[in-house]
């Protein structure tokens, strides 16, 4: 059985940069005034659990602001998903549960290059 893992790897110089999950405001203003504790390790792991919207900013002085570094992240529910899996082509077989595994962890897969892809042009 295939585990998937939905989420956000992010990787930066640690010490220089950090995250912090923020609220839509606090991303607005580029301010973390009522944050948990910053992810400060360059290669910290954001797991997406839940749909909805994320926001993260560098709470580092002048970071986000004056580089723009942060990051908004929608999660979209499962069934709400616009990369659903199309239905079965006439007179073809239907796919195996092996197939259709591989197919959600390319596509959580793909959320995650491109979510680690954002991360290291903030760097």
């Amino acid at each position: 059985k295939v585990n998937n893992f939905v989420g956000a790897v992010c990787r930066y110089t640690p010490g220089v940069h950090n995250v912090v999950r923020v609220s839509g405001v606090e991303f607005q203003r580029c301010e973390a005034v009522n944050n948990t504790d910053p992810l400060t390790t360059g290669n910290d792991v954001i797991t997406l659990l839940t749909p909805g919207r994320k926001w993260y900013i560098c709470s580092v002085p002048r970071q986000c602001a004056a580089r723009n570094m942060k990051l908004n992240i929608t999660v979209l529910s499962e069934v709400g998903s616009p990369f659903a899996a199309p239905g079965p082509i006439p007179g073809s077989q239907t796919p195996s549960s092996s197939t259709r595994g591989s197919a959600v962890f390319s596509f959580y897969g793909w959320i995650a290059f491109m979510v680690s892809f954002v991360g290291v042009l903030l760097v």
